[in-house]
């Protein structure tokens, strides 16, 4: 992990219909992360977000909004000028996942930042998200 904060205002955080979705159904709080690692040997960077909802009714109607496609998104800590030495300046095209748990939805993304192609269709990029984000919603 590179770049870690939690926020309690995931709507002033988010766009699109994400942010809609946020603003009727308040979260508790969100841990938002960068990690780096490697995925078929290229570096990748892995955008992580973990939000806590008051409910598991609540956290399924968020996490439903969070899936459908061009809804938006909790913003990524690089959109908001948060970063790390060597990091890409935005978000490569990248692989999602999420799962919720109870109260909690990961989210997480994984795309290639080598210069290389990245894309969201890209069956490594998606089953390492989905590595990434079952294993953190597994967390206390």
């Amino acid at each position: 992990m590179k770049v870690s904060d939690v926020i309690t205002d995931c709507a002033s955080h988010a766009r699109g219909r994400v942010k809609e979705s946020f603003g009727t159904q308040h979260c508790v709080k969100a841990t938002r992360s960068l990690a780096t690692g490697q995925i078929s040997g290229r570096p990748a960077l892995f955008v992580v977000s973990r939000i806590q909802m008051a409910s598991a009714e609540a956290a399924a109607s968020v996490k439903q909004v969070l899936d459908g496609s061009g809804t938006g998104n909790l913003t990524d800590l690089l959109r908001e000028g948060k970063t790390f030495p060597g990091a890409p300046a935005k978000m490569p095209v990248s692989g999602y996942a999420s799962v919720q748990a109870g109260s909690f939805v990961t989210v997480a993304e994984a795309g290639f930042i080598d210069g290389g192609r990245s894309s969201s269709t890209d069956a490594a990029l998606r089953a390492a998200a989905a590595q990434v984000a079952v294993m953190l919603s597994t967390q206390p």
